[in-house]
């Protein structure tokens, strides 16, 4: 389980959950101290939160670049094409 970060704020929400799912976090935090159902349900977000984001990192780099973007890399490729040639001397 994630610690909880000291200091952060934390909002208090109201849910309902599947009873087993429930139950099975129940029987966690009974086997492990120190859990408790806020630390459950704070690393289920966390993980949430991150699959969320590789989605997101995924959808933006997996398609094509749009005209900006096409711009940007072949100016960047310029750029590193003019440093290579001064680095090994081709210019």
């Amino acid at each position: 389980m994630a610690a909880d970060d000291e200091g952060a704020k934390h909002t208090e929400i109201r849910t309902a959950v599947d009873a087993d799912m429930l139950a099975a976090v129940d029987a966690f935090v009974r086997q492990h101290s120190g859990a408790n159902r806020d630390s459950v349900i704070a690393d289920a977000l966390h993980l949430w939160l991150a699959r969320e984001q590789d989605r997101e990192m995924e959808a933006q780099f997996s398609g094509e670049p749009s005209a900006l973007e096409a711009e940007e890399r072949a100016a960047w490729r310029r750029i590193h094409d003019a440093s290579a040639g001064r680095l090994f001397g081709k210019q």
